[in-house]
């Protein structure tokens, strides 16, 4: 049965949970109340209107709207019907402080017409939707899978950062990289960590990386990204490939300055329980051997549905972060815990009340995009 029928949800869940006794139906009974519009108790948060600067473009644009391409030059004309509330540059964050976990200062990594920065205004359901979020789970929560701890750390880092050598698993290669000495791996199996280099323009990202005692560095796997070209393929990529169907980690991390800040202008990271043998761009190879059908491609976008309300007593970080989902969606990134969303870690983050917030949404609350361009092996 598609979730849309369950439009009357408490006389819908009732009409069924009769057919049941106990804990089962009152289980059932907030279920579906849960899947037919989120949390009732607070609105939608109305979309807001952003300037935007990219690096040869400036133009004004609302949030949950499509970039205007004509728009090149300064003084591209604004709707008039919403406030603006800052500038954000595209491509490489020229301006930002070195430092771990150190704000963009309003940046964006890639340029603004790249996947990561594009928002789903024309985007349309995919006819599998239903089949697919079924697969993810339709009662599986959403869940941040960072906090005060959690998370892969990243650092901005310039022309002053001395390099270290990095080795890789299975290779005789070898890469200098600009590792801060006080950056740390992340702390799941993963053991993750990234570079953005202010003043090469270069996005370096590291998987399977440990530290050895002479400062130099071990990894499974290295790869590396200009920032100031979309859809673009790696410009180095050194190592044994891990399975993420070839997609950068940076740009779809949830970051703690922008979420504060009330506005996340990027499609966010999500892994998922299972994934099939296929492909969706940006994605640029399949993750999986598995030829069921049914299950969702790696590369897959996830749109929170319109109709689903943000809650009004979420924290601010996390409402930015569910207008973010409504606006430009999440892009399976691989797979681990079903609906899972992968940021960075910052001690500021409320870690608690984060899960609390993100877990009253639900698999039931999402629909899958058209997949446009899937491919397989």
């Amino acid at each position: 049965m598609a979730l849309s029928s369950f439009s009357s949800a408490p006389h819908t869940a009732l009409r069924v949970a009769i057919r049941l006794r106990g804990a089962s139906a009152a289980a059932l009974v907030v279920l579906l109340a849960a899947c037919a519009g989120g949390d009732p108790a607070g609105p939608s948060t109305p979309a807001t209107a952003v300037a935007v600067e990219s690096m040869s473009l400036t133009s004004n644009k609302p949030l949950g709207s499509p970039p205007d391409a004509s728009a090149a030059g300064a003084g591209a004309a604004s709707t008039g019907a919403l406030p603006l509330i800052g500038k954000v540059r595209y491509g490489v964050p020229s301006t930002a402080l070195p430092g771990i976990g150190q704000s963009l200062s309003g940046a964006l990594p890639f340029p603004i017409d790249d996947a990561w920065n594009r928002d789903l205004v024309r985007a349309v359901p995919d006819r599998a939707s239903h089949a697919l979020i079924a697969a993810i789970g339709q009662g599986a929560q959403l869940a941040p899978g960072f906090g005060a701890l959690a998370g892969v750390p990243y650092a901005v880092v310039d022309r002053l950062q001395p390099t270290v050598v990095v080795r890789f698993a299975g290779t005789d290669a070898t890469r200098a990289w600009p590792i801060p000495v006080d950056l740390q791996p992340s702390a799941d199996a993963s053991a993750r960590l990234v570079l953005v280099d202010r003043d090469t323009g270069l996005l370096h990202e590291l998987r399977g990386a440990a530290r050895r005692i002479d400062g130099t560095w071990d990894a499974q796997s290295g790869t590396s990204w200009k920032l100031d070209v979309a859809d673009g393929a790696p410009v180095d990529a050194v190592g044994t490939p891990v399975d993420d169907g070839g997609l950068p980690v940076f740009p779809g991390l949830v970051r703690y300055d922008e979420a504060i800040a009330g506005v996340i202008r990027h499609a966010l990271r999500v892994t998922v329980p299972a994934v099939r043998a296929a492909w969706v761009p940006p994605a640029r190879r399949a993750a999986s051997a598995a030829h069921d059908g049914g299950l969702p491609p790696i590369g897959l976008r996830l749109r929170l549905k319109a109709d689903v309300a943000i809650p009004a007593d979420a924290s601010p970080a996390s409402r930015a972060i569910l207008q973010a989902l409504k606006t430009y969606g999440m892009i399976v990134a691989g797979v681990g815990p079903g609906l899972t969303i992968e940021g960075a870690p910052d001690a500021r983050w409320d870690s608690a009340r984060l899960a609390a917030d993100l877990a009253r949404l639900r698999g039931c609350d999402f629909e899958a995009m058209a997949m446009d361009g899937l491919a397989t092996p």
